[in-house]
């Protein structure tokens, strides 16, 4: 009788095991249900829609403002855990009517164009700490992204790269936030930081240069001293340099960086000195580390103003700055070495220095503009 029991079982499992998956529309989204482990991701089958003579949906049909994936769905008495999304499972979404998207709090993956089409997307909420892009790109529209209460981390490069962020609102209980996070944002000026935070990881707003006067929590325990590469101006003891004017200033000592420069002290700038441990695009320092010393993360862009207490420029200053289009030199500069501003397009400068146009492209003064 027992052996029979065991017989039983087993058939039963390969008949659950053979029906495991089904593909269902609940409130206007594909799922692709696992009956046996009890979760689900966003998709829409072809083969099996077509196996089981179910005609193609028409795409496009519902308009909604707010387009919310839930963090679980039920289907005939059953919870399923929503873990996964692609594009296929949101055919008959119109996208473009969505300004606002929220992710469940059980989402793990998004694949491949699973955004593709929301064009017009102001706000992204998300509400799990477990996503992660796969492949995919975020909606360029995306103006805020607001993470839900539960969030304690941020991915990897989760919002990296989004052309037209503003704003991040981070949850008061966020522990860390990851590599290259938020790296690329470029329109980013507005980031709410928590006071539980407790690390940041290295790169994760590099390249946020218009990100002003940031908040760091006094909490933080660990802070990658890249974390904030690019930025225009970012002041905080923890950090290994001070932003501003666009540029980058630190003091070495014996190999080691000394905090806390304040640019409006800098006599005199130099360059050419590799430190170790910046990875592929080192910041530049002076051979000599006698004074204070000036760097320029290649994330840095655009004008770039040096500040009025300068007197000296050192050669190969700016010898990492290519994306630097203008400088604007103080008169009270006096001596400019005769490469300090190799690659850079040009310079505003009405001093006495001679040796024009130490580098650049042309030199402009006041009477030339």
């Amino acid at each position: 009788m027992k052996r029979i029991l065991l017989i039983i079982i087993f058939v039963l499992d390969i008949v659950i095991s053979i029906c495991a998956h089904d593909n269902v529309l609940i409130d206007g989204i594909y799922y692709y249900l696992d009956t046996k482990k009890r979760v689900a991701g966003i998709y829409y089958d072809y083969d099996l829609a077509e196996e089981q003579g179910v005609a193609e949906p028409e795409q496009g049909s519902i308009c909604v403002d707010t387009l919310v994936i839930p963090p679980t769905v039920k289907y005939k008495n059953r919870i399923y855990r929503v873990k996964s999304g692609s594009a296929t499972g949101l055919l008959l979404i119109n996208k473009p009517c969505v300004h606002t998207l929220v992710i469940g709090e059980n989402m793990e993956e998004l694949y491949e164009s699973f955004f593709a089409g929301f064009t017009d997307v102001q706000t992204l909420i998300i509400n799990s700490s477990r996503v992660e892009r796969t492949d995919t790109y975020m909606p360029e529209s995306v103006r805020n992204v607001i993470f839900g209460d539960k969030v304690r981390s941020v991915a990897a490069m989760l919002c990296a790269d989004m052309p037209n962020l503003q704003t991040v609102i981070l949850p008061k209980k966020m522990e860390f936030i990851g590599t290259e996070a938020f790296a690329g944002c470029l329109q980013l000026t507005h980031v709410v930081m928590p006071e539980q935070l407790n690390e940041i990881f290295p790169e994760a707003f590099a390249g946020c240069y218009r990100l002003d006067n940031l908040n760091i929590p006094s909490t933080i325990k660990s802070l990658a001293a890249d974390a904030f590469s690019g930025m225009l101006n970012v002041k905080d003891p923890r950090l290994p340099y001070v932003f501003a004017h666009g540029i980058m200033y630190g003091w070495q000592e014996n190999g080691q960086l000394v905090y806390n420069i304040d640019p409006e002290d800098v006599t005199e700038l130099y360059g050419g000195c590799v430190v170790n441990g910046f990875g592929e695009y080192p910041f530049a320092y002076a051979d000599s580390c006698r004074l204070e010393l000036l760097g320029c993360s290649p994330s840095v862009r655009g004008v770039v103003t040096i500040p009025a207490s300068v007197r000296y420029i050192g050669p190969h200053t700016f010898d990492y700055c290519k994306k630097i289009t203008r400088i604007i030199a103080p008169d009270s500069v006096s001596v400019i070495s005769d490469d300090a501003f190799v690659g850079v397009d040009s310079v505003y400068y009405n001093g006495t220095a001679t040796g024009a146009p130490w580098g650049a492209k042309v030199v402009i003064k006041e009477t030339d503009k």
